[in-house]
């Protein structure tokens, strides 16, 4: 086959291209006549349209299609040029004769493929396998370093998606220089100082942590004196360490997203913290990192979900076994808003959390009265960072639990998640 960039539509590795000025059948191509037409009246070559018509082809067996054309956008539209900031690049792709050489290699203990390949201008995938017992992270660091040993004229990168049908993946080879900015702007690290400052207000006024209403009742009598000031104070000492259990658990499970991150070279942005304010909640929603560039594959993803989750759950659950082995604090008054907690949170702390400081009914579901009891702030900041964990974990979208969800159920997950989303709906009101 040509090399790289002769190839301007999808060819089978052992097929010679056809040419950029053979005759063009719109219907071979999956397009009306008059769509054709169209693109030919804007200036679109035929070799561009079935361009256009394989990165279609391709997109639609993507288990994730919006994630593999933003890997391979620049790489593949024939006006990238017009997007890009250097258009004086010389790079290049081995031909793909030695790439597909490079990626069956190994006697196909790496990747088996199956059908054609698309062959871009600077953009090569295959559809395949990975053969069963062989780990997908050491499979791609393998045809990794044979297409690193191909280089001549830049620097290939391989990546690994998943395809919609079980068991199948995407083997990428595009260049280096094509893939998507790495650089962390100035207003990410502006939204990330300023969200963090947010964020610290929030937790510090998280609703699960009640201050006596005699507190509130003197302040508005006499908000001068120093019996209010003196409680005020000691309140604002013992939320410190309910919001440094919140922060802690945040900045576990983005710590553990990022060291994931680093070990499959996927690079992110500054942690955007999300504060619950003005609602009165748990004070934060967790964070959102930006990638700034592309997952090498589905084992990758999985690894930084759970490189999230883990952390959060066991700093949080730490910080409500010291909470409970501590007990309050004498004169403290904070107390755990137990009324607002989550049904099986109720059942799992009310035998741990001794006498309601204001109630003394003995079915606390049917007070009609807001019930606390007298807690350790540690506790308190524990339980809103276990609840902050638990909202990630729940199999939605893009949340750490989507993605388990997607991982390990594949097409079940869509529905699992439409059900949680109700469940979440239906349960806060």
């Amino acid at each position: 086959a040509a090399p790289a960039a002769a190839v301007a539509e999808p060819v089978l590795e052992d097929d010679a291209p056809r040419s950029t000025t053979s005759t063009f059948n719109a219907r071979d191509m999956g397009i009306s006549e008059e769509e054709a037409n169209a693109l030919r009246g804007a200036g679109v070559s035929d070799s561009d349209i079935r361009q256009v018509q394989a990165l279609r082809e391709v997109a639609e067996q993507a288990a994730d299609e919006e994630a593999l054309l933003r890997l391979i956008a620049v790489a593949v539209l024939p006006n990238r040029g017009l997007i890009q900031q250097n258009n004086t690049k010389s790079d290049s792709l081995p031909a793909i004769t030695g790439a597909s050489d490079a990626v069956t290699a190994n006697s196909g203990q790496d990747f088996v493929t199956s059908g054609s390949a698309y062959a871009f201008d600077r953009c090569y995938i295959w559809k395949g396998a990975v053969p069963a017992g062989q780990l997908p992270a050491q499979a791609l660091a393998n045809i990794q370093g044979r297409a690193d040993n191909l280089a001549k004229l830049g620097k290939p990168e391989v990546f690994l998606t998943p395809m919609k049908e079980d068991g199948k993946s995407l083997l990428v080879m595009l260049l280096d220089s094509d893939l998507p900015s790495k650089e962390v702007e100035g207003w990410q690290w502006a939204a990330f100082v300023l969200l963090s400052i947010l964020t610290l207000f929030a937790c510090n006024a998280t609703s699960f942590a009640v201050v006596p209403a005699l507190t509130k009742a003197a302040a508005m009598n006499d908000p001068n004196s120093d019996e209010v000031i003196n409680m005020v104070t000691i309140a604002l000492q013992q939320l410190l360490p309910c919001t440094g259990a919140i922060m802690a658990t945040v900045t576990a499970m983005e710590t553990g997203r990022r060291a994931a991150a680093a070990k499959y070279n996927v690079n992110l942005s500054p942690p955007f913290l999300l504060p619950a304010w003005p609602l009165a909640s748990v004070g934060s929603l967790g964070a959102v990192s930006r990638r700034l560039g592309p997952v090498p594959s589905k084992e990758s993803e999985v690894a930084m979900a759970l490189g999230g989750v883990l952390p959060g759950l066991l700093v949080s659950c730490a910080c409500i076994a010291a909470g409970l082995a501590l007990g309050p604090e004498s004169g403290s008054p904070i107390s755990i808003n137990y009324q607002i907690l989550p049904l099986a949170l109720k059942f799992i702390l009310k035998p741990l959390l001794g006498v309601a400081s204001m109630t003394d009914t003995s079915d606390p579901f049917a007070d009609a009265v807001a019930i606390a009891f007298p807690a350790n702030a540690l506790l308190v900041g524990g339980t809103c960072g276990l609840i902050i964990t638990c909202l990630n974990l729940l199999p939605i979208g893009r949340l750490d639990g989507g993605v388990l969800a997607r991982a390990s159920l594949g097409s079940l997950a869509g529905p699992l998640g439409f059900l949680a989303l109700l469940i979440l709906v239906a349960g806060s009101w």
